[in-house]
């Protein structure tokens, strides 16, 4: 399931509270289910947000953020999907958040 071998609880996250997610695929989401071997934010070579991966990061203060993320010179981005009214967020990496890991699967309530 969603690509784990071991899936465990400790894999899932809850993302129902956000009511404007950052990421089209997070409208309507639940829960998404977290790859935590992946910690680092792949350089893909896609050319839309759409094909790129989405990751969870938790931030210092105990708060979540899940998009595309890119991982330079310390610096961690977090991107918005571009028709959503938020800017990209820039973190220290290790200092002002941590990814958690790569988004394998997101888990939608029924309408």
């Amino acid at each position: 399931m969603a690509g784990l071998k071991d899936l465990s609880l400790s894999d899932v996250f809850w993302v129902g509270g956000d009511h404007s997610p950052i990421h089209p695929y997070l409208v309507h989401a639940a829960f998404v289910v977290v790859n935590r071997r992946i910690k680092n934010p792949i350089q893909t070579a896609a050319r839309t947000l759409w094909a790129q991966p989405l990751y969870m990061v938790l931030k210092r203060d105990g708060s979540f953020l899940c998009g595309a993320c890119t991982l330079k010179d310390g610096l961690l981005s977090v991107y918005p999907y571009p028709d959503r009214p938020f800017v990209p967020r820039q973190l220290r990496d290790g200092f002002d958040a941590e990814v958690i890991g790569q988004v394998t699967a997101v888990v939608r309530r029924l309408q």
